[in-house]
């Protein structure tokens, strides 16, 4: 017979959404009581960028956090928020915001990991900022990610650093 079933998804990050997985089986929905039908379409580059707003979020937040900002990192976020607002104006868009997202993720992502390390071993306390950063960062490496952002991340995420750099 017909069914429907949802099972609550526990998060690493972003709990209070209630995301459940909904599985229908033979259900039948009466011709009177469709509202509307509208094919899958992919995600609009201007959702795509939105969503990038939020590893800058926990990036910048990750920032405030840090003792010593050290390094390249407010530069590299400035220039991260600018390269995310400036994919909005191009004309085609998508292969601009799909490097934009990624560069916001794996920025915020390595924000986190270096407030983890600086703050040492008190950083994975269920209470601490740190610990609930990186689950964040890491949420947002495949929260409204599509094929394009997907390839970019990992392009930046598997690449070689510089000859001297380790």
């Amino acid at each position: 017979g017909d069914s429907l079933t949802a099972y609550p998804q526990e998060l690493v990050a972003a709990n209070a959404s209630r995301t459940v997985a909904v599985h229908f089986d033979d259900v039948f929905v009466p011709t009177e009581r469709v509202v509307g039908v509208a094919p899958l379409a992919p995600t609009s580059p201007e959702a795509l960028r939105v969503n990038g707003a939020l590893a800058l979020g926990v990036a910048r937040r990750c920032l405030r956090l840090l003792e010593e900002a050290g390094g390249d990192f407010p530069a590299e976020l400035a220039a991260s928020r600018d390269e995310l607002a400036a994919s909005r104006d191009e004309m085609d868009g998508a292969e601009d915001v799909a490097g934009a997202r990624a560069h916001a993720a794996d920025l915020a992502l390595r924000l986190a990991s270096t407030l983890v390390v600086q703050q040492g071993a008190r950083s994975i306390l269920r209470d601490q900022h740190a610990q609930r950063l990186l689950r964040e960062a890491a949420f947002l490496l495949v929260f409204g990610t599509r094929a394009p952002i997907q390839r970019a991340l990992l392009d930046r995420l598997t690449a070689k650093p510089p000859a001297g750099k380790a």
